[in-house]
């Protein structure tokens, strides 16, 4: 990765996975930090500080980790793994606080956040997207039953008024909801 906030003097930061390499990543709004996912089931955080970068292993799933997502607003980071799992790490918490979200009977493939920090999007092979308000205790979820194939990307649109997903049969949805 190369740092450019200085032209004249380029720096270079070496972002390296040594186990099952890096399959998902997602820079902090800021581009000071940087989350990365691993086929080996590591979430990793990376923060470029001067002068060398720090590096703070935040999880770690029993699958791959296919998805990651941080949002504008929140240190939160948002994961996927292929064992079915969803992860939300708070990072205002030391150590980080972790909530599993758990009910796909496939690998989640894809996460991300609304506009509303507190809704969060899941896409599984199971043939659903899920809805979580990460807010109620223990956190609910609506589901999108998108058909027999699997989902491969759910996103909200950046007004928060409807959830898009895609499978992998070409289809393509557009939910209304107002997140």
């Amino acid at each position: 990765m190369l740092d450019l906030s200085n032209t004249a003097e380029p720096q270079a930061h070496l972002v390296a996975e040594t186990a099952g390499g890096i399959a998902a990543m997602a820079f902090a709004n800021d581009g000071a930090a940087l989350v990365t996912g691993s086929g080996a089931g590591h979430t990793t955080l990376w923060e470029f500080t001067q002068p060398a970068p720090t590096v703070t292993r935040l999880a770690w799933q029993q699958g791959s980790v296919c998805s990651v997502a941080v949002p504008a607003d929140a240190p939160l980071v948002l994961t996927a793994g292929n064992d079915a799992t969803a992860w939300l790490l708070d990072l205002r918490r030391a150590p980080p606080h972790y909530t599993a979200l758990l009910g796909h009977t496939g690998a989640v493939t894809h996460v991300a956040f609304t506009r509303r920090t507190r809704f969060v999007l899941t896409a599984s092979v199971d043939g659903t997207a899920r809805i979580w308000d990460t807010a109620k205790k223990p956190v609910s979820f609506i589901s999108l039953a998108a058909g027999d194939a699997p989902v491969t990307l759910v996103e909200s649109t950046p007004d928060g008024r409807f959830v898009l997903t895609v499978c992998t049969d070409n289809t393509v949805r557009l939910w209304d909801f107002d997140l």
